[in-house]
């Protein structure tokens, strides 16, 4: 069997994704005068119902956290030190840009909370990207993760192909747009990684050696 006690942390996991994925996306519809082409994910946390955007960080912030732990007790999850350092950057990036928000669009003078969201956002998009990478090879060799192996190989590509095309997003006016692609595939991966731990839990899978 697996490590006990880590089957909540996977519901919190996924849970954290499925709470970011619904708040955000019903701020598409309560906000529609921001275009999700064209804007990022952030600006949601300006002005009002800013506190439902805050509420989806948090929320995302403590379902990775809460994979962090669960992949490093899990006997039976992918061994990576690397991959576990890079998704704790990313779950205090996403903390960060939780607790600092944006000050919005047209800013002259930026705020202190504008300058860590800004630091937060970027470390995020980069610590995930590689968090993704450095689990993907270990899959292929873990006992019970062979099938999440094709996907995360794709999800991966995803990402380091939004990753590296974002900076220039803006000059075609589809920021919004590849950003919310990167978190659509990376947070898919998160909620699958997590489904999978508790799959083996279930199955009583075997301590790889």
């Amino acid at each position: 069997m697996d490590t006990p006690g880590l089957r909540p942390l996977t519901f919190v996991t996924q849970a954290g994704v499925l709470t970011f994925a619904g708040l955000v996306a019903s701020l598409h519809v309560l906000k529609p005068e921001l275009n999700p082409v064209r804007v990022y994910m952030s600006l949601y946390a300006v002005g009002r119902l800013g506190w439902v955007m805050t509420t989806a960080l948090l929320a995302l912030a403590a379902g990775a956290t809460a994979l962090v732990v669960t992949l490093a007790r899990a006997r039976a999850a992918p061994r990576s030190r690397a991959g576990l350092a890079f998704l704790a950057v990313y779950a205090l990036g996403v903390l960060a840009i939780g607790i600092f928000p944006t000050d919005g669009l047209d800013v002259v003078t930026p705020t202190r909370s504008d300058a860590i969201h800004a630091v937060g956002a970027q470390s995020l998009f980069i610590a995930l990207t590689l968090a993704i990478t450095a689990f993907t090879p270990r899959l292929r060799v873990t006992p019970g993760w062979g099938g999440l192996f094709r996907p995360s190989v794709a999800i991966a590509a995803v990402a380091w192909a939004t990753l590296l095309f974002l900076p220039f997003a803006g000059g075609f006016g589809v920021q919004g747009l590849v950003q919310r692609t990167f978190t659509a595939f990376t947070l898919t991966w998160l909620f699958l990684v997590a489904g999978r731990v508790r799959s083996l839990d279930r199955a009583g899978a075997p301590v790889p050696r």
